[in-house]
């Protein structure tokens, strides 16, 4: 397994021409996260609520 992760890196860093140690190692979820990406999860999240809420009514009847 890890030969094949060297070889992936490798190829990786051929391609692109930077090294896997040069790139920001930060957790990106510490960083601002858009208002647009809040909003459509809620949207998502209740579209979801709203289609299990509807399975649910169909299922007692």
């Amino acid at each position: 397994m890890d030969q094949i992760a060297a070889e992936r890196i490798q190829e990786f860093e051929q391609k692109s021409g930077m090294k896997i140690s040069e790139f920001k190692t930060e957790n990106p979820i510490k960083e601002e996260i858009r208002p647009e990406y809040i909003e459509r999860q809620k949207r998502i999240y209740r579209q979801k609520m709203e289609e299990t809420r509807k399975q649910l009514q169909q299922q007692q009847k």
